[in-house]
């Protein structure tokens, strides 16, 4: 399958999931798994997880898309359609603040045309 590019947002809360004690895998073009979480989030919001995959160690949650960035992507993942998409870091910034350090790159597959 193809992937086509949906958008790129920041990722928040890197701090409260511990990003920086992973740090040095957050590359330019790591792949994450986008994890839909419908439990209230902070004030009755639903969430979306980056996680790092690691084979050693499985999956660790290392910070959320912002409410803005992940409406669309919750509607969606939210009618069961969470396979569908693919996610990529774009961005790692040492000196960038807390909210602005980590960009991903967010894609949807997009099936084979039929013939």
């Amino acid at each position: 399958m193809e992937n086509v590019f949906l958008k790129e947002c920041f990722l928040t809360d890197i701090i409260k999931y511990d990003a920086l004690s992973v740090w040095e895998k957050l590359m330019i073009g790591k792949e994450l798994k986008l994890e839909f979480n419908s439990t209230l989030y902070n004030s009755g919001k639903k969430c979306i997880f980056a996680n790092l995959i690691d084979d050693s160690k499985g999956t660790q949650k290392i910070g959320v898309l912002t409410e803005e960035d992940a409406k669309m992507i919750d509607q969606i993942m939210s009618m069961g359609w969470k396979n569908v998409f693919s996610c990529r870091i774009s961005q790692v910034d040492n000196e960038a603040t807390n909210d602005q350090r980590i960009k991903v790159a967010i894609y949807i597959q997009r099936c084979p045309k039929s013939r």
